[in-house]
């Protein structure tokens, strides 16, 4: 079927003139990079010279409200047949995890594979286990650093000149308001805000297993020790969101209830309000997750939690090795190593950033636009 699809894809693309339309696909809907730099476009006006499009693969009442109440004139298309006609005719295509790239055009330019993060995991044809994406030589993206250049050229097979130096378009959305932050915390007043992170271990779908778990447990955590770790939250006055990926099967878990420890799930937490909201944090703590590089923009500090690192690299291999030279932030192994970066979180303002992420501005966007010439 694809091989069929792919053929009358690239037949139709010599027939169906390429126009002026920029297409938007991400998962979660409407969210990440795609959903940042569409938000640039209607800021700045550029969707006065393109039509924009927005393919969704579950749509919601809340999502297509969201869309429309941004920009009325937008395209939304869950159609099968209209998906593949915008998909045709688009002048670009923005998605956040490679969509189409076993299609071919005319076009050589059109796929732009924004990602969803620059990885610490090995994605792509680095990853041995997978190797989920061929040589395709015309897919663009971008990068945050001369670094992330040599490993997004490597994981997709596409020449660096195709790895375009901008920053993140997400990264800009940590400079916006967000109510949704002031809504989590209410009126409070706490010493310290922070986000943990964690990258999943086993994914919703089950298809995908990088190491062993625990049910209802984060990090091998079980709610016996988030009870103690709350504790500790309410004795120090601090409060601690807890971010679940969107793909992991955790997100089906009994956590349990806490005070001082928020949990966002994919159903109390719309994805576009995440990166606002991580603006508004104190710092981070994450494990092998993509976020970190991202949280640098910020200059705050940043922890790594590596309980399980024995066992995760095991089953997912990493670009660098999990050090404590390597990592810009601290690195704990044990929740007493968790408690005091919490306390003193102050302190551990992350270094050696550079090797990352370069940008620390809210120009991410721009330098794409202009480097594409919209």
């Amino acid at each position: 079927m694809r091989n069929f699809l792919r053929k009358l894809v690239y037949m139709l693309s010599f027939v169906l003139p390429t126009r002026r339309v920029l297409v938007f696909s991400s998962f979660p809907d409407f969210s990440d990079n795609p959903y940042a730099l569409f938000m640039y476009i209607i800021k700045h006006k550029l969707h006065e010279k393109y039509q924009l499009v927005w393919i969704l693969n579950n749509p919601s009442n809340e999502i297509i409200s969201s869309i429309k109440g941004t920009c009325p004139e937008v395209i939304i298309s869950y159609s099968t047949l209209k998906n593949w006609y915008y998909v045709i005719i688009a002048r670009y295509i923005f998605s956040s995890h490679n969509a189409y790239e076993y299609l071919h055009f005319k076009q050589k330019d059109k796929l732009f594979n924004l990602w969803h993060g620059l990885p610490w995991k090995k994605i792509g044809y680095d990853n041995e286990e997978t190797k989920v994406y061929g040589k395709k030589k015309d897919i663009y993206t971008t990068a945050t650093s001369p670094f992330y250049v040599e490993v997004m050229s490597s994981a997709f097979r596409i020449p660096k000149e195709h790895v375009l130096l901008t920053g993140l378009p997400r990264n800009d959305l940590f400079f916006e308001q967000s109510t949704f932050f002031q809504d989590l915390i209410g009126n409070h007043h706490y010493s310290s805000v922070g986000v943990w992170m964690p990258t999943f271990r086993q994914t919703i779908k089950q298809d995908i297993l990088d190491a062993p778990m625990e049910e209802n447990a984060i990090n091998y955590w079980n709610p016996k020790v988030l009870k103690e770790l709350d504790s500790f939250l309410q004795e120090t006055n601090n409060l601690l969101i807890l971010k679940l990926h969107p793909a992991d099967i955790v997100q089906k878990a009994s956590l349990g209830e806490y005070s001082n420890i928020r949990i966002l799930q994919n159903e109390n937490m719309p994805p576009y309000k995440l990166y606002p909201l991580l603006g508004k944090t104190d710092y981070l703590i994450t494990d092998y997750s993509s976020v970190f590089v991202d949280y640098l923009t910020l200059n705050k500090p940043i922890g790594f939690l590596l309980n399980d690192v024995d066992v995760y690299q095991k089953g997912r291999p990493l670009y660098f090795e999990p050090t404590k030279e390597n990592l810009p932030g601290t690195v704990m192994y044990t929740l007493e190593d968790m408690k005091d970066f919490i306390a003193n979180n102050k302190r551990h303002i992350a270094t050696e950033s550079e090797l990352f992420n370069i940008f620390t501005d809210n120009n991410n966007c721009k330098r794409l636009v202009e480097a594409l010439n919209l």
